[in-house]
This record gives structure tokens, sequence and C-alpha cells, in this order.
């Protein structure tokens, strides 16, 4: 299994139909369909093609999926299609086609979660907010910090040196990342 290190979710931004990377199957919710765009989904394949293309963590993968989706948004694969689910259902499977990796699919994030700091990066500030869910000692010596995910923004990372400044006479450091969302590399380099 390969690990992406990039944040698809920043995708979110870009539709009605939010998507976000995920590992395997979506939870089953009870949310309304979610609508159809071809406009906007022609936007979210050109933007998760870039997303790959220069982000991906094996930059030959990247490009192949990357040309992969070009070719079928020329084609007009994605041009029609009941509703969102069924748009990424079809981006997911053309992606696992050019290389199976089980970490990599879209899906339609439901609307409750549609905001809050684990949402995609759009205007100048609207994701100011910390993405670190909680810290502290959990025992003598041990520290805890459960990120949501690695944003870089100002306020997750004050309070991140907060942390490790408060903690730096830790002889473990337990780093939760299993709520993780996505966070591009290029962020922390």
């Amino acid at each position: 299994m390969m690990r992406v290190q990039i944040g698809l979710s920043l995708l979110a931004a870009c539709a009605a139909v939010p998507l976000a990377a995920q590992s395997a199957s979506a939870p089953a919710s009870a949310e309304p369909v979610q609508a159809f765009d071809p406009k906007q989904a022609a936007a979210v394949v050109t933007k998760l093609a870039t997303t790959l293309e220069e982000n991906f963590v094996f930059p030959e993968v990247g490009k192949a999926y990357a040309v992969r989706l070009r070719q079928q948004l020329k084609e007009g694969a994605y041009s029609s299609f009941r509703d969102g689910q069924a748009f990424a259902d079809k981006v997911t499977s053309d992606l696992q086609s050019v290389h199976k990796d089980g970490h990599l699919r879209l899906h339609v994030v439901p609307v409750a979660d549609r905001s809050g700091p684990e949402t995609a990066p759009g205007p100048a500030g609207a994701n100011d907010g910390s993405t670190i869910l909680k810290s502290g000692w959990l025992a003598d010596g041990v520290a805890y910090i459960n990120f949501r995910m690695f944003s870089g923004n100002e306020a997750t990372m004050r309070e991140l040196k907060a942390f490790l400044d408060s903690h730096r006479d830790a002889k473990t450091l337990i780093i939760d990342a299993r709520q993780h969302r996505g966070g591009g590399w290029k962020r922390w380099t």
C-alpha cells in the first residue's frame, strides 16, 4: 500500500459534490443524494489531476493518474451522472485502473462534514482554526497529540509549538493521526 501525501480534501472547495481522499469504502449515511453538476465535476477533475501530478508521493504514478483523468475528461467521461456518488465512483475506478491504491478514492462528503478545520482551504482566512483535536499528558512522561489534518496554518502551528514547548520533557510522544483528513506535504517542507 502506498501513502498519499496530498490533501485531496482541498477538492471539497471546488464542487457542490465535495470530495476527499479516504481509505476503503465510505460509511453509508442518511444524507440526501447529492446533485451532479458537470461544470463543477470538470473543475474537480482538473484540480485533482493537477494535485496528483504535483504532489503524489511517487511522481511517475501521479503523472499517470493525471494523464488518465485528463483523457477521460476530454472524452466526456465525466459529463453525465445520476448523482455525485456515481461521479465519485467513476473517478475512483479510473484512478484504480491506472494504479491500485487502496488509500486513494473519492467519495461524497456529507453536508454535516463540509465545514470546520478539515475543510479544504478556501479564500484567505477561511481555514484559520487549529486542526489539533486534543493534546496533553496521558501518563507520566507520555505526551499525546491528535491531528485532524496537517494544515500548517498559523493557529495550528502556534498550538503545536506551545504543545512541544510544554511537553519537551516527554519520554514518549504519541501522534494520533487516525482522523487525519489530508494536508499537503508542501505545507511541512
